[in-house]
């Protein structure tokens, strides 16, 4: 079994013991997600177990979803029976309804805070590097694009003051990486005798794409951010994890966890 695996097989009898208790208790994760609140975060682990495309945009496993699921599993222990990011009166158990006994008491309380803060740091260990990849390759690929665009902007200025021709441009843009981008710009050149207008137009319109380009890549640094500041904080207080299952005679998963803190704390360090 390697050490993923072993992350794995752990993390599912996690899984199934938080899942337990929240659907005895009714925990849900939103008003718009009406099941047990585990589910929400297991979703990504099944996508990983699964295979699910790690590399492009609004995928369960792109960066920005893996930032959210931290930020909410941080906040669990402080408010482990309510909903996450819900309405402004967001308890499932309310004091009223803990007062009538209609809450967990305080012991199943105490067992739920416990496995979320274990299950924390296994899913964090585990999906540290799809997230890292997700945020690397998509990055690299707006880069490649935004000097796509500047190539794009470079013929159509010289095809429109004739300092370069028909054919010279073609051939230019054919060297044009991202596929939809060159087939997109070629359709609207060839054969074409492109003037100023028509290339301003064209310019305008990548001028657009570059911006949302922009956005794009501002949103994932963001989340990056996001995920490896919460990773840091959760690694903080890891050493009990580590010990529990070094204790249970998990040392496989024990020693993944202790690299991965290694690599996050080498990366803080880098950052700073």
């Amino acid at each position: 079994m390697s050490s993923a695996d072993a992350i794995l097989s752990i993390l599912q009898q996690q899984y199934q013991q938080i899942a337990a208790i929240e659907t005895a208790w009714h925990i849900q994760f939103s008003e718009g997600d009406m099941r047990p609140r585990i589910e929400y975060f297991h979703d990504a682990v099944r996508a990983y177990t699964a295979g699910g495309e790690r590399f492009t945009k609004g995928t369960r496993l792109s960066v920005e979803h893996l930032a959210y699921d931290v930020a909410q599993l941080r906040q669990v222990p402080a408010r482990p029976v309510t909903r996450v990011n819900s309405n402004p009166h967001p308890a499932v158990a309310t004091q009223d309804d803990v007062a009538r006994g209609g809450g967990p008491d305080r012991a199943t309380r105490q067992e739920l805070i416990q496995l979320y803060k274990d299950y924390t740091v296994l899913f964090v260990a585990l999906l540290a590097p799809v997230a890292e990849d997700n945020f690397h390759v998509r990055s690299e690929e707006i880069d490649g694009s935004v000097e796509d665009i500047a190539l794009i902007e470079q013929v159509l200025k010289n095809l429109a003051s004739g300092k370069m021709t028909q054919q010279q441009a073609e051939a230019t843009l054919e060297r044009v990486e991202q596929d939809s981008l060159r087939e997109n710009i070629l359709k609207a050149v060839r054969g074409k005798k492109i003037k100023r207008p028509e290339a301003d137009a064209l310019l305008d319109r990548l001028n657009e794409v570059e911006g949302k380009l922009e956005q794009e890549k501002q949103t994932i640094e963001k989340a990056h951010l996001s995920y490896v500041t919460g990773q840091l904080a959760i690694y903080e207080d890891a050493k009990e994890t580590v010990k529990r299952l070094a204790g249970q005679g998990l040392n496989l998963a024990g020693k993944f966890v202790e690299n991965a803190m290694s690599q996050a704390a080498g990366k803080g360090r880098g950052r700073q």
